[in-house]
């Protein structure tokens, strides 16, 4: 049975925060565009808690699709 409009946006809610918390625990902070309105679903940012740790990482800007394969 295919989704409904509001069925949609619940799964793409719930694979926005389960990459979130994927992001979150491989060391970046993440801000979350709850309507998805914009350009970017995701921006996550690099951080580390040891000033001494400086790795090579880059700030990602994620537009996340839920309802069809990758291209």
């Amino acid at each position: 049975m295919p989704l409904t409009g509001a069925g949609r946006k619940r799964k793409g809610a719930r694979r926005e925060l389960q990459l979130i918390k994927y992001l979150e625990g491989e060391g970046y902070a993440c801000c979350h565009a709850g309507s998805s309105l914009g350009m970017w679903d995701i921006v996550a940012i690099p951080y580390s808690l040891e000033p001494r740790i400086q790795e090579k990482r880059f700030t990602l800007l994620i537009q996340l699709k839920s309802n069809r394969p990758p291209d």
